[in-house]
């Protein structure tokens, strides 16, 4: 995983099209979709030491297809892969290209508009960077979920994700569980709200400034070219990134309006805190626009 907070917000995303429940079938067949957005992140270099802090604008690009096959009355497949691009203004060498192949099985036990249904879902991607071979890596995902309708309305879905990442640099093999909320309210016909938290557990990767209670908190680390600020072939005068053992709170707030009946534009903005060891943290934000088009 790029970040167990979420960097790469492309981490939760279960199908190209988008996840729906059983009660939201159209049809068995292909369907594609196409973003554009772009996004302020905050802390980039995710550290809470104010000389490390970094901040960039980024662009993404993204195109896929989905599969999507009813199986029963009560359970629909959907199988689908994805290729996403990002390009970031201020550090280049953090240019990356993801490719997945992802899917999901939703099953209701009682069909109809307001039943609950459960979800299983799996992603495997590929993680290339333009100039930072310790990014690179494969990234596999599991989750199980559990959605209802309490209004014609409004939507809560929760559920469980598994993250791992395998980094071809020790200090990016990750792992992560995660427990997650979310609530989507159709205000209008065009306009949507909705919100979600995650509670995290497991590996984050902070890239700081040399100091000894970083280090001496590291399941491992790694000269990090991306932000190079010393000299010298070790840690104790240059950059690094660190892997730490965090807690982390996400929550995300959006708004989403149908320009037509194919073409979404999507505000949101993110906020994330990392405990990484005793009174030990650094959080940070991030303001997305996208527009997203079904086809």
């Amino acid at each position: 995983m790029i970040n167990p907070v979420r960097i790469c917000f492309l981490g939760l995303v279960l199908l190209a099209a988008g996840s729906v429940s059983a009660q939201d079938y159209y049809g068995s067949g292909w369907s594609g979709e196409a973003e554009f957005a772009l996004y302020y992140d905050d802390n980039v270099s995710r550290t809470g030491a104010a000389p490390g802090r970094e901040e960039d604008f980024i662009t993404q690009l993204g195109v896929g297809a989905t599969y999507l096959q009813k199986l029963s009355r009560r359970a629909e497949l959907a199988v689908g892969a994805r290729v996403a691009w990002e390009r970031f203004d201020e550090f280049g060498d953090l240019d990356n290209v993801e490719l997945a192949a992802q899917g999901y099985l939703v099953f209701q036990p009682v069909p109809g508009f307001t039943q609950p249904w459960v979800e299983a879902s799996a992603r495997l991607s590929r993680l290339q960077f333009n100039d930072s071979d310790i990014r690179d890596g494969n990234l596999l995902q599991f989750g199980a979920h559990v959605g209802k309708r309490l209004r014609e309305n409004v939507q809560v879905t929760g559920g469980y994700t598994y993250t791992r990442r395998y980094g071809e640099g020790e200090v990016f093999d990750l792992d992560d569980h995660s427990l997650e909320l979310d609530l989507d309210w159709d205000a209008s016909r065009r306009l949507s709200a909705y919100g979600s938290y995650a509670y995290h557990v497991g590996e984050v990767v902070s890239t700081a400034p040399p100091g000894l209670r970083i280090a001496s908190a590291a399941e491992a680390l790694s000269p990090d070219e991306v932000f190079e600020t010393g000299i010298g072939p070790g840690c104790s005068n240059r950059r690094c990134a660190y892997r730490l053992d965090a807690d982390s709170h996400v929550l995300i707030a959006g708004l989403e309006y149908a320009l037509s009946e194919r073409l979404n534009l999507d505000l949101s903005a993110r906020w994330f805190h990392v405990d990484w060891g005793d009174n030990a943290s650094y959080e940070g934000r991030l303001y997305r626009l996208s527009l997203y088009l079904q086809f």
